[in-house]
């Protein structure tokens, strides 16, 4: 299992839902109206209901490219709505909308803090709705809507849990208020063996473990350490919370092979199916098929890139396997890598580190690599399956 910690871009547009908004995060645009519908995404929609006595609700979601998640919700005239989104890949972006579909507020995942909240007085009686979606890749996110809160407590971290490239362990230090939980994601395998260790300066945390699906693999009592075997393919979540005051606190991970179990197999290369391997494409980088040596769970291509070309590296994986990518480069944020599916979807890019989680066919994968400065550059491309 391979994870790296991300680089994030600047995002200057995104499409939402039915409409294009430009904007950065925590800004509103009130008043403006939803233009002509821009691109045809499928809705999938949810109401939020508060619990009796409460004034918040907190509520998760997984939304894939393509797709919008829209939360309903009835509320007044004159009420003080707020709203915080955080997704697991830092990729989400959300509009709250009111009547005639009046834009109230957009804010995206690329803030300096990575938090992403809004918050607005409710021009009307009607149900309002709130639209998330993904400028990446299929990823987990939390919402947490309140109206007329007495007290604003945030949501808790969403984050991936990093191990550095050929390693099986990772550690993070955090802080978690006090009624929040931290969430952090582990990509793993069935059949392989978690270790987990939580540490706090007054011992004053605790944690609990999830499989992909939800269901929690520990009793509900308070921890520090925790092993066990992992039955399913996907991304295992760590809650951690407060067990009084605030926290700040240290988590670690280990994740190896059970008894018995085999490294992942080594994908077969297989010649590109659209271009022939090494050759000059039309944009003036090369396009060439990737090996793996023997045994190898990874290649490094080092190469040099002119200004304005593409270089396309073609690779065959199958479904359920995970591409992990890292680059470094001199041209910094000018050059840009891309993972496309083997049918010319995008599944990631414009980060200069990322994993995919679970491919979704078996076939040829592109990673590109784009150079967008005026000089040429050199770059060190890593690519991973397990």
């Amino acid at each position: 299992m391979i994870a790296f910690t991300r680089s994030r871009p600047f995002v200057a547009g995104v499409v939402l839902g039915l409409l294009t908004l430009t904007g950065v995060a925590g800004s509103s645009a009130a008043g403006a109206q939803a233009p002509d519908p821009a691109v045809s995404d499928t809705f999938n929609d949810r109401r939020i209901e508060f619990a009796p006595g409460t004034d918040n609700a907190t509520r998760s979601g997984d939304v894939r490219p393509g797709v919008t998640d829209r939360w309903i919700l009835r509320a007044r005239a004159g009420q003080t709505m707020q709203v915080m989104v955080d997704s697991v890949e830092d990729d989400t972006v959300f509009a709250v909308f009111g009547p005639n579909r009046t834009v109230l507020g957009y804010v995206d995942s690329y803030t300096e803090d990575e938090e992403t909240y809004w918050s607005g007085t409710l021009p009307a009686d009607m149900d309002y709705a709130i639209e998330v979606t993904t400028v990446g890749p299929a990823t987990h996110y939390q919402i947490k809507v309140a109206i007329d809160a007495a007290a604003w407590v945030p949501l808790g971290q969403l984050e991936r849990l990093s191990f550095a490239p050929g390693t099986v362990s990772g550690r993070a230090s955090a802080a978690a208020l006090l009624g929040t939980a931290d969430s952090w994601y582990l990509g793993a395998r069935a059949g392989q063996f978690m270790t987990v260790d939580v540490t706090s300066l007054e011992a004053n945390s605790t944690f609990d473990v999830f499989l992909p699906d939800g269901t929690p693999m520990t009793a509900p009592t308070e921890r520090a350490t925790w092993s066990g075997a992992l039955p399913q393919n996907g991304d295992y979540r760590v809650e951690v919370r407060p067990t009084r005051g605030n926290t700040t606190y240290t988590i670690s991970a280990t994740i190896t092979n059970g008894p018995g179990q085999s490294p992942p197999p080594t994908p077969a290369p297989q010649p590109a199916s659209s271009t022939p391997s090494g050759q000059t494409n039309e944009s003036g980088g090369t396009t060439s098929q990737v090996f793996f040596a023997a045994g190898s769970d990874h290649a490094q291509i080092v190469n040099s890139i002119a200004p304005g070309a593409e270089d396309h590296w073609i690779l065959n994986a199958q479904e359920g396997q995970t591409l992990s990518v890292l680059m470094q480069s001199d041209l910094g944020f000018d050059i840009t890598v891309t993972a496309t599916d083997p049918f010319g979807e995008p599944l990631a890019s414009g980060e200069l580190e990322f994993d995919v989680l679970s491919l979704p066919a078996s076939g040829n994968y592109d990673i590109s690599v784009y150079n967008s400065s005026t000089i040429v550059g050199a770059y060190d491309l890593w690519i991973y399956i397990s």
